[in-house]
Formats: structure tokens, C-alpha cells, sequence
């Protein structure tokens, strides 16, 4: 979802930014796409995706801060029971 934010993005150019193979990419694409949370259109080839509620970055944000702060506390809690 953090690769598609910035707008639309062919399977492949995807694949390389996740650092994963194309088949898996294109698996949660589907997925994503058949849930109605991504667009996608084809041009030959080539499938781009996008994404189909901009508000769904925000949430991914808050989500990751959410856990962010999370570890945080976690680490807060082991040095405290360290001393």
C-alpha cells in the first residue's frame, strides 16, 4: 500500500520496490483489487494499480504509528524490568 501512495505503478515497478518476486506481488494485488481497495487498468502488457480510497493511507499512517509507539513502550517496559 506505501509503494502505491505517491499514485499508480505497474506490477512489475512494484515488485521492485517491496523487494519481493512478481507472482506474490500480483497475488496481493488481486486480492487488494477484488476486496475493491485497489484500482487497476491494463495498457498491453502492462497492469497498473492504484489505489481506491486515498484515506486508506492516512489509515495505514496512523496504523503504523499506532505500532510504532507500541515497540516503543515494549522497549521502555524490558529496560525497566532489566534494572
Amino acid at each position: 500500500m506505501n509503494a502505491l501512495r505517491n499514485g499508480e505503478r505497474t506490477v512489475g515497478d512494484l515488485a521492485e520496490a517491496v523487494g519481493a518476486r512478481q507472482p506474490l506481488v500480483s497475488q496481493h494485488l488481486g486480492a487488494l483489487r477484488d476486496q475493491g481497495l485497489l484500482h487497476h487498468h491494463r495498457n498491453g502488457n502492462e497492469v497498473y494499480y492504484s489505489i481506491a480510497y486515498p484515506k486508506m493511507v492516512q489509515a495505514c499512517d496512523l496504523l503504523r504509528e499506532v505500532l510504532f509507539e507500541h515497540l516503543r513502550d515494549q522497549e521502555r517496559l524490558l529496560a525497566s524490568n532489566q534494572d
